[in-house]
């Protein structure tokens, strides 16, 4: 029976592109929140992992930070389960990195203006526009970490002996992630002082403005 239902599933979204994944998540049914890993998305269901599954034809939850989408329990297979959306996602939201993405383009941009305002800086402009911006570089490379750090943190996240070992520890990945793309924005930035001033209310921000000993 669930081998039919998956074949209904796989004819119904044979034309939506799949992606192949390890995605932190939860799953709520029935009042009960699970950790899972979403292994495979689109726009029309998934395939998850998670101990215990939830029952077949339940109606659940499937949740991944603030994203949420609605669904149905269409067939199990030991820790494995599918869902039906009841209505489609933007697939590119749900993929990882999303966030990092948005930041490389700003890096991109910044570096962009950084090689502009040497070209208008008049004394030395060529020899200074050829040469390697070691800032921006270094951008690069942290945000490189941050990417890095996340692809781990969706896979650990996905376990639960992990998560039930280290709970405490875990939202160290996000606050590694923040830290590194802001130090990144810093690095990339025109004016230094004014990217600082962006990050009012954050602790690097509060950090980095504090007076000296």
């Amino acid at each position: 029976m669930a081998t039919q239902v998956a074949e209904t599933i796989a004819d119904d979204t044979r034309a939506i592109h799949r992606t192949q994944l390890c995605l932190a998540a939860f799953i709520d049914c029935d009042g009960l929140r699970t950790s899972a890993r979403i292994r495979d998305l689109s726009r029309a269901g998934a395939r998850v992992e998670a101990s215990p599954p939830p029952p077949l034809s339940r109606p659940v939850v499937l949740s991944r930070g603030a994203l949420t989408v609605t669904g149905q329990v269409v067939w199990r297979d030991r820790n494995r389960f599918g869902i039906r959306f009841d209505r489609a996602i933007d697939l590119m939201v749900w993929l990882p990195g999303r966030e990092t993405a948005r930041t490389q383009e700003d890096v991109d941009r910044a570096i962009a203006e950084i090689r502009r305002d040497l070209k208008s800086s008049g004394t030395n402009a060529m020899a200074q526009t050829e040469a390697p911006n070691l800032p921006a570089r270094l951008a690069g490379e942290l945000d490189y970490v941050g990417r890095m750090i996340e692809s781990l943190r969706e896979c650990v996240a996905g376990e639960p002996q992990i998560i039930a070992r280290h709970s405490t520890k875990l939202p160290y990945f996000d606050q590694s992630i923040i830290l590194l793309r802001q130090i990144a924005e810093i690095l990339a930035a025109p004016n230094a002082e004014v990217a600082v001033n962006r990050l009012t209310d954050t602790d690097l921000h509060r950090r980095l403005t504090r007076s000296s000993f």
